[in-house]
């Protein structure tokens, strides 16, 4: 077995063995598996359930419960093959890095169990991203095209008052939005849509929709999937109901941030040498 494949091995090891420093806590623990005389138990599984999932055990499906059960089964048979190899300063270091890993990430599944979200901080989250135009849906047509010379010749057709519709149907590269004229929907942040652009640059496409008035045109812009041209025919501004998850899902963030710097704040740190 490689220097890497033992790494590997001994960091699943040391999973395993928070699994059972924890799991040794909590009493009458039930015994769900055994592997060549050692014991998996109930609370093994709950802990790399969260840890996996964030979700606790009893919210997960029975296939999905087997699943991580056979998992933690693989991990042992690795973790005893684990054991008989003998360690090394860096595999000492991967070792106790996978456990700093492991427990950090049981912390924060349990952090984020308990983590309560109220509809005021819901609602300033949304006020927020309102005012910073986060949540704002653009409804617009596309042509998009092969390069910058042709796509300035449909522009100045644009100009000369060619109906955009009837110029994506003609030019248009795009096979999804040119048999409807050019139609692209509602688009907003969280969204990518095919041929237009991939996920950094549709932020791009968002920049030049909002610098549009109703009716407008842009001017070409080309990015990794051609060259477009594109037409707003409407704004609006999505509910908060519409992206709540996403809004509790920045509030969870925030507050293990704040919660990390509380930490920090309390502990005694002393940075030795530089990295």
């Amino acid at each position: 077995m490689g220097r890497g494949a033992r790494l590997a091995v001994l960091m699943v090891a040391a999973c395993l063995a928070c699994g059972a420093a924890l799991a040794a806590t909590q009493p009458a623990d039930p015994t769900l598996a055994r592997v060549n005389g050692q014991d998996i138990s109930e609370t093994m599984l709950e802990v790399y359930a969260l840890s996996k999932t964030g979700q606790p055990l009893a919210r997960l499906s029975p296939a999905i419960r087997q699943a991580l059960l056979d998992e933690l089964v693989n991990t042992a048979l690795l973790a005893q093959e684990g054991s008989r190899l003998q360690l090394n300063a860096a595999l000492k270091a991967g070792r106790q890095l996978s456990d700093m890993r492991y427990l950090s990430s049981v912390d924060a599944a349990q952090f984020a169990k308990s983590y309560r979200v109220t509809p005021q901080q819901e609602q300033t989250e949304y006020d927020q991203l309102v005012a910073a135009r986060a949540v704002q849906q653009y409804h617009l047509l596309q042509i998009l095209l092969p390069d910058m010379v042709t796509a300035e010749r449909v522009r100045a057709l644009l100009a000369q008052g060619v109906p955009f519709a009837r110029a994506a149907i003609l030019y248009s590269h795009d096979p999804v939005s040119r048999p409807k004229s050019g139609d692209l929907g509602w688009l907003s942040a969280p969204v990518t849509v095919p041929y237009v652009a991939n996920a950094p640059e549709m932020g791009e496409v968002l920049r030049i929709a909002s610098e549009l008035r109703i009716g407008g045109i842009s001017e070409p812009f080309a990015n990794s999937s051609g060259v477009h041209i594109v037409m707003l025919l409407g704004t609006q501004t999505l509910p908060l109901a519409a992206i709540k998850p996403r809004i509790d899902e920045i509030l969870l963030q925030q507050a293990l941030i704040a919660r990390t710097a509380q930490l920090r704040a309390a502990a005694h740190i002393t940075q030795l040498s530089p990295p």
